[in-house]
């Protein structure tokens, strides 16, 4: 399984979790490091092979490896996020990986080599769909509801 890399461990703990969702926003960097290597695919194709080891990670893991200070925090906070909120959190997150492994699938399937245009249609076309979903956590995330879905 892959995980986010940090360049040096960070011991004082921190409190990076919204006051508004209880979410903290940098889980997000997990999605965030797959739609930059997929915008960067088709120059560097050296990423493609960081696209095919990447993992999607749910919220606790993805702060249980972290070595980021307000890991602790993000975790004991994330068990008071508001049951609609999560529902809602846990959907977005659910979709984003569902594109992204439908992406991923699709690489894997194609010669990045000999169809350059096939690479970059499908990276464009993956990175929009995937920031577009990004978007939408963050602002749960920042904002505690999204307009239209949660009162």
């Amino acid at each position: 399984m892959s995980y986010v890399q940090y360049p040096m461990p960070v011991v004082d703990e921190v409190n990076f979790v919204s006051t508004v969702s209880n979410l903290a926003n940098d889980y997000l960097n997990n999605f965030g490091i797959l739609v930059m290597m997929f915008e960067q695919a088709p120059q560097a194709h050296e990423f493609i092979h960081d696209i095919e080891a990447w993992q999607p990670l749910d919220y606790v893991t993805y702060f249980t490896h972290s070595p980021l200070p307000g890991r602790f925090a993000a975790i004991e906070a994330y068990g008071r996020v508001d049951e609609q909120v999560k529902m809602i959190f846990d959907q977005l997150c659910a979709e984003f990986n569902m594109i992204a492994e439908s992406a991923r699938f699709s690489l894997s399937r194609l010669e990045p080599y000999d169809d350059k245009m096939r690479l970059s249609s499908l990276c464009s076309a993956s990175s929009e769909q995937m920031r577009g979903i990004l978007g939408r956590i963050h602002a749960l995330v920042e904002h505690g509801y999204l307009p239209g879905l949660v009162a």
